[in-house]
């Protein structure tokens, strides 16, 4: 069977499969980085990162402590959807609002990690502990004595 442009039944046919086949190997990879930024949650916030090119992407994950610095850090960064996260090492324990991109990033790696900071910067004022009474999804015992002003 010889497929032309007119034949547009085969048309409807081949334009579902390949939307299906999108589907199949893009959910793997959604799953892996929800689950990367479930389990960075456990140190506390996560400010996450997204940088689009031309052929390729990048996002960085940076979980923060309350006291402003990076516990870890990891960028997915790729053409495919078989990239995965890999770590970055180099973070961890620096100021997350005062630590300059690595010159050694490339430049989607560097907007992303950029893009994170300023998650940071809006979502977190200064001073303000991003966990104040809250561990693991529940109050704390002492900010949940049902004072005026707490929930």
């Amino acid at each position: 069977m010889e497929l032309e442009v007119r034949d547009w039944k085969a048309w409807l046919l081949i334009l579902p499969l390949v939307w299906l086949l999108q589907f199949l190997f893009a959910y793997p990879q959604a799953l892996h980085v929800h689950r990367e930024w479930a389990r960075m949650r456990a140190y506390g916030a996560v400010a996450v990162g997204r940088r689009k090119g031309w052929l390729g992407g990048a996002i960085v994950l940076l979980a923060v402590d309350p006291n402003g610095r990076i516990v870890e850090g990891r960028v997915l960064e790729g053409r495919t959807v078989f990239a995965r996260f890999r770590p970055l090492p180099e973070l961890a324990g620096r100021p997350a609002l005062e630590t300059p991109p690595q010159p050694t990033w490339s430049r989607l790696v560097r907007e992303a990690f950029g893009a994170a900071q300023e998650q940071l910067r809006t979502a977190l004022p200064a001073g303000v502990d991003p966990l104040a009474g809250w561990k693991g999804g529940e109050r704390r015992e002492e900010e949940s004595s049902g004072e005026p002003g707490s929930s």
